[in-house]
């Protein structure tokens, strides 16, 4: 089982922004409200750094000490650290969640994409692509972005030039690239893996039901929900199945992978499960004060993981709890430990 090594709950004041997950950094833990601010706390023990008027309408992005945030028709970049602004870009119809990651800023507007200089919000290049709610995926020097007209397209990052375009069997769900390869669930039920250099189809797994958010990959085999209420650990190489587990309560959103585990939120209860990727291996379950009210967020230290949830009730009672796991299975097997409930609630594992 994967211990708790300490944990902090703070009030927030209000209920969350819909649809907004609280993000997390090494430096904090920043969440948006639906009163329309962001508010910024410590990692350390949950204290406000900083709070800025902003009414939030798309998922928080941040790379390199910047805070991104979709308001207004427009971009705005905070520094993380005070909320300072940096740069603002109008944009219209921002239709997808931002992405940052090594310098960029990748956005969605209606039917085109765009690539900004996360620095200073210099405008590099922008393409029309195609419509889709999904937010683009960065890996090395190749931008892959899923299109609901049925295709996946890769642009190379610095000048959008594109690389390959590849037709699929519906609509494109979201995209996970790790390596040589190219993941993502689609419109006609079914698992893709795609060659990340040519495009082509590697494999296909039916499954008869549609993918819930986003997979999850590591060296050896990648990660997906699905509405059968289903997770599944396919080969990354083969997509042979190497492991599942089923469940009788609803899932909401994709696994989480961090390092040697697998976290999922259960639906309609306040545990997010746990299991070893390497064999699908039950790890328990983190009890959170209530029910999360948006999906919680995940961040991987050097000896073990922080997971950040937003949970409320009836009463007005929102709150910010922050759980610190560390990465050390115990030496024998626990009958209880403070925080942890033993067992998730599985069917089968196979």
């Amino acid at each position: 089982m994967l211990p708790i090594v300490g944990d902090w709950s703070v009030e927030i004041g209000g209920p969350p922004a819909p649809r907004v997950p609280p993000l997390i950094d090494e430096d904090g833990v920043y969440v948006a409200l639906r009163a329309g601010q962001i508010v910024a706390r410590s990692l350390v023990d949950g204290t406000e750094r900083w709070r800025k008027e902003l009414a939030v309408e798309r998922p928080l992005a941040a790379d390199a000490g910047i805070l991104f945030v979709a308001a207004a028709d427009a971009i705005h970049a905070l520094r993380a650290k005070d909320g300072a602004p940096l740069w603002e870009a109008p944009l219209p119809g921002i239709s997808a969640p931002l992405v940052a990651r090594s310098g960029w800023l990748i956005a969605r507007a209606d039917t085109h994409v765009l690539a900004f200089r996360a620095k200073d919000g210099t405008l590099v290049w922008q393409r029309e692509v195609g419509a889709s709610a999904e937010a683009p995926e960065i890996d090395g020097d190749r931008l892959y972005v899923p299109l609901d007209d049925g295709r996946v397209i890769a642009l190379e990052i610095t000048a959008g030039t594109p690389v390959w375009e590849r037709p699929i069997g519906g609509a494109a769900g979201a995209v996970v690239a790790f390596g040589d390869r190219v993941y993502l669930g689609v419109g006609d039920r079914k698992f893709y893996c795609l060659n990340a250099a040519t495009g082509e189809i590697l494999w296909v797994q039916r499954i008869g039901a549609g993918i819930i958010g986003a997979a999850a990959a590591d060296a050896s085999k990648v990660y997906f929900v699905a509405l059968d209420n289903v997770l599944r650990a396919l080969d990354r190489g083969s997509g042979n199945l190497r492991w599942q587990h089923a469940f009788r309560r609803r899932v909401t959103r994709g696994p989480a992978l961090a390092g040697a585990y697998v976290f999922l939120p259960s639906g309609g209860s306040p545990e997010i499960w746990m299991w070893t990727e390497k064999d699908g291996r039950s790890a328990g379950t983190l009890a959170l004060p209530a029910e999360p009210a948006i999906p919680p967020a995940f961040l991987q230290r050097a000896d073990g993981y922080d997971v950040v949830a937003v949970t409320g009730n009836l009463g007005g009672q929102w709150q910010l709890t922050l759980l610190k796991t560390a990465d050390e299975p115990p030496l024998s097997a626990f009958t209880s430990l403070p925080g942890l409930v033993l067992e998730p609630e599985s069917l089968s594992t196979k």
